[in-house]
């Protein structure tokens, strides 16, 4: 492999190790301060990859802020808003993170969103051809060789057979699935193939590879098992009291220790259950797929569902600094996310001006009129979990008589108006979700904290966090919401949970 592939490789690792989503590295670009940068420098958070990038005065090198190497000391960096004026100042890029690489950074100027789409295609979709790829982003295959080569320095090819082998040694660490089956759900039509490439970027076999973990064999029929971990501090009594008192009959169960959901996801049935294990920092997490393809984009989904990529310390201090006293902080605080844009959407229209006792009861009958009884007549929990199901879809609710829910009749028109509108329009920027009647600023935002993976929404139109606000006033406390950023979502919350 030549060094320039090496480098490839390298990054995409770490990638793959900071589990960065490329779809959200735009927003927010022209409004983080420095304060903000230097918080996101410190804790790698990889949300912020590709907004700013690291001179450091020492080395002569600049870095992407999930770089990998020793992190230097503040006052031996400088801060740049893109790639180009970080080689203007004399820079060289980091080989180890290849700023050229950075999603938004230079080499992705003029073709990012082709370049950007193709790559999380690739990324996402491991079993589809180079030719599906190019199809789906709507040009030659030809030209999107061309295109990654360019600003890549890689092949498609290549670049998906990379990220085929990140998640075959994910699988092959974490998880209890046969070899056959790994090359199956890493993308590999069969195991030679996958056994061949990883020992030739690795110098292991994958029997090699799985030796180093040990696991309880947990394969009941189509059941995966995989080891999902975090960094604590986690505060899973948190996480699993919110969704407890917002979990649909259907749709999710919540115990003391676990937390199942069904899914679906690139219109495969996706079935979960989720154990923490505190003593381990991690969660052991039953995957129930009518397809194996979705395997690694199921992972995603609950590492986003859990929060599992977040560092505690870094956001905790940030909310401290907003003025929170230490008394009522929420240690370990994650942010509990929606999966679904739909569902998120239906719960912040059903939600509004209501208490979340009763927007969940509407949210029950919308479940149970659109999609029949829910099948649990025995009340045992593993039967509970086989009969759980996706929550409804834009198409039903769009094609349903609403009348059984008990709301405002200018509610369910919306609700109505955006299932029409999601049909037609399921990834539109959520912004565009205003210019529906009934729509405001509260609703997108709420959604937005939920379901984006930008952590940097702060709801201070809500009710309950003004009255929070005011109460924490009266006690001589001022919250400065900024001094949070650029993790607001989570002072949010903080607010919300506050006892006073």
């Amino acid at each position: 492999m030549s060094s320039s592939e090496n480098d490839v490789f390298l990054i995409l690792d770490a990638l793959h190790s900071a589990h960065c989503n490329l779809a959200v590295l735009f927003m927010y670009m022209q409004n983080l301060s420095i304060e903000q940068i230097r918080k996101a420098r410190e804790a790698r958070d990889p949300r912020f990859d590709g907004l700013f990038f690291i001179g450091v005065k020492t080395t002569g090198i600049f870095c992407r802020p999930i770089c990998k190497a020793r992190a230097p000391l503040e006052k031996n960096v400088e801060y740049y808003d893109t790639a180009i004026n970080a080689i203007k100042h004399g820079f060289r890029p980091c080989l180890m993170c290849r700023p050229d690489s950075a999603p938004g950074s230079f080499a992705w100027k003029g073709v990012e969103t082709t370049v950007e789409r193709g790559a999380r295609l690739l990324a996402e979709n491991l079993d589809l051809s180079i030719a599906d790829i190019a199809e789906k982003l709507g040009i030659s295959t030809r030209y999107f060789n061309q295109l990654f080569n360019e600003h890549l320095q890689v092949a498609p090819k290549k670049y998906q057979v990379y990220h085929r082998l990140l998640f075959a040694k994910q699988l092959l660490h974490e998880s209890t699935l046969p070899i056959e089956e790994v090359a199956l759900a890493s993308g590999f039509n069969a195991a030679k193939p996958m056994q061949s490439h990883l020992k030739q970027h690795t110098g292991l076999s994958p029997s090699q590879i799985r030796k180093a973990k040990s696991f309880s064999k947990h394969n009941d029929g189509e059941t995966i098992t995989v080891l999902l971990s975090y960094r604590p501090p986690y505060n899973w009594a948190y996480v699993r009291d919110f969704f407890d008192i917002r979990a649909l009959q259907s749709n999710e169960i919540v115990t003391q220790n676990s937390i199942s959901k069904a899914l679906e996801i690139a219109g495969k049935a996706v079935r979960f259950c989720a154990v923490h294990e505190g003593e381990h920092n991690r969660f052991r997490v039953y995957f129930d797929l009518s397809d194996i393809s979705v395997l690694k984009a199921s992972i995603r989904m609950v590492r986003k569902m859990l929060d599992l990529d977040s560092d505690a310390t870094f956001i905790q201090q940030g909310i401290k600094q907003s003025g929170v006293p230490e008394g009522l902080l929420t240690h370990g605080i994650r942010l509990p996310s929606i999966i679904n844009r739909f569902e998120a959407g239906c719960r912040a229209i059903i939600g509004q001006q209501v208490t979340v006792k009763a927007a969940i009861g509407q949210l029950n009958l919308l479940q149970h009129n659109l999609l029949g009884e829910f099948e649990n007549s025995n009340g045992k929990e593993s039967d509970a979990y086989k009969a759980l199901r996706p929550f409804v879809s834009p198409e039903q609710v769009a094609n349903a008589d609403l009348s059984f829910l008990k709301m405002p009749n200018a509610r369910k028109a919306t609700l109505k108006a955006f299932a029409h509108f999601m049909c037609q329009h399921f990834d539109a920027d959520i912004k565009e979700w205003l210019n529906i009647k009934g729509i405001g600023p509260w609703t997108v935002n709420y959604v937005a904290m939920r379901n984006s993976d930008f952590p940097d929404i702060f709801l201070d139109t809500d009710l309950i966090i003004k009255n929070r606000i005011k109460a924490l006033a009266q006690r001589g406390v001022e919250i400065n919401s900024m001094a949070a950023a650029p993790w607001r979502s989570y002072l949010t919350l903080s607010l919300w949970n506050m006892e006073l």
